[in-house]
């Protein structure tokens, strides 16, 4: 066999299981980055849903939070695309995000507002900032805060408020990022009219 014919077959031999790797690896990726992308819509729709039922239960303002809570529980319930279960030590059963995450949701009738309570990623929170930042006002958000889950920092950090004429505006990229931080972990908590 020719000498050329040998160099070359070794580089075949070399190349080939390169090649293949890569390919796997792009795929991984590429999977990776769709799963996270359908859980993300999964909890927008997992909260639109739920604020929309409480809106459809019309409660009035001498219901009890306790009662109002339990209500939209148990509506939320009979629905396909939730999940809740009871959670040791808390009073409510709660939603299950995607990630595995607890989603605490606590109705206020008397002063007519929905809040969502969730850990997610840095990435996801601010994606979820932006989102219902785009139109906050015909969504209903009355406020939207985060806080790193990490040692140190217990502080929330207010993104948007809609009494605050300082942070009234739709919430841009710096803020959500600024307000999301760079933690591994980020409570949300988002708020929205009844």
């Amino acid at each position: 066999m020719p000498k050329h014919k040998q160099n070359n077959e070794w580089k075949i031999f070399l190349l080939a299981p390169i090649t293949l790797a890569t390919a796997v690896l792009a795929l991984w990726f590429s999977v990776a980055a769709a799963q996270e992308s359908l859980r993300y819509a999964r909890v927008t729709d997992q909260i639109l849903l739920t604020v929309s039922a409480a809106r459809e239960l019309a409660f009035s303002s001498s219901t009890t939070a306790e009662q109002a809570t339990l209500s939209l529980l148990d509506r939320l319930s009979h629905m396909d695309s939730i999940r809740i279960q009871p959670v040791e030590g808390e009073k409510f059963p709660q939603l299950m995000n995607p990630w595995g995450k607890n989603i605490k949701v606590i109705v206020t009738p008397a002063q007519r507002q929905v809040a969502f309570q969730t850990v997610v990623s840095a990435p996801i929170c601010r994606k979820m900032i932006l989102f219902y930042g785009k139109d906050v006002s015909y969504l209903g958000v009355l406020k939207m805060e985060a806080r790193e889950k990490s040692e140190g920092s217990p502080i929330s950090k207010i993104i948007y408020d809609s009494k605050d004429k300082n942070i009234h505006n739709a919430p841009t990229p710096t803020y959500a990022k600024i307000g999301c931080g760079a933690a591994e972990q980020v409570e949300i908590i988002m708020t929205f009219s009844l």
